[in-house]
Parts: structure tokens; sequence; C-alpha cells
């Protein structure tokens, strides 16, 4: 009886939970990158494991934390969700959620072009880069 009416109370009680601004965030990002998959790792932190995939050019948004103080999630795009896992696998991340059967790949320390901020932030970011990106160059060239 009382399993019951917990299972029937949890959706409830994550919707309590839910933000505005995140879920608007979270349909812009996903509307910009054509979808997405969820990908789960066993963590402390969520922070260290995202740097790692933007780092490596991984495009991340929607993070989750469980209530479950070692679980966290984000989404990425399809095309990148191998890649994500594999990355996490490598750095010794437990993989719980998204393509598990991809292999470990030891991150590098340097790599090419970092991923774009998403979501409101990446909107934002690139509305003041255009506004005040200057034309024919840096101050220092034009001097």
């Amino acid at each position: 009886m009382m399993q019951a009416l917990f299972s029937i109370l949890k959706p409830l009680t994550e919707l309590g939970h839910l933000n505005p601004i995140l879920l608007i965030d979270e349909l812009i990002s996903t509307t910009m990158n054509g979808g997405g998959v969820r990908i789960g790792w066993y963590a402390d932190a969520a922070a260290p494991a995202v740097r790692l995939l933007t780092q490596h050019g991984v495009k991340t948004w929607g993070y989750r934390m469980a209530y479950d103080p070692d679980r966290r999630w984000c989404m990425v795009r399809h095309a990148q969700a191998r890649w994500a896992v594999s990355l996490l696998k490598g750095a010794g991340y437990a993989v719980i959620d998204g393509p598990l059967d991809a292999p470990s790949v030891a991150p590098r320390t340097t790599w090419g072009v970092p991923a774009r901020p998403q979501g409101f932030a990446g909107l934002v970011a690139r509305v003041i880069t255009t506004m005040f990106a200057t034309k024919g160059g840096n101050r220092h060239a034009r001097r």
C-alpha cells in the first residue's frame, strides 16, 4: 500500500523541483542541437566531467542530478554520444547511461577547439560576441 502511494507521489515531487528558466534553457539547447542522448555517470560533482567533455569538443546541456548525490547526467548530440561515453570511461568515470558499448578512450590534455556554450548562456555569449566584435581586426591591429 505504501509503495503504491509512493510510486504515485514520486513524479509529483519531481514536478515540484522544476525550474522554468532551466526548462527554457533545455528547450533552446535541444532545439538547436536536434535532440540528444542522455548520458550519466557516477561522480561527486558534475563540473569536472562536463569540463572534460567540452574541452574535447562535446556539446553538453540539460544537466541533471539525482536525489542520490553520486549520480550525474547531461545531454549530448546523437553524433557525439559514443565519443562522450568513451572519454568519460577513459577518464575513470563509471558510466551508467548512454551508449554503454562505447570503448574506453584516454582523454588528451590538449585538444582542438572546445565546444561553445549551449542553451541560454551560449545564446547570450554569441549575442555579446557579435555586438562587440570589431570590424577589420582587433584594436591593436588598427593602431
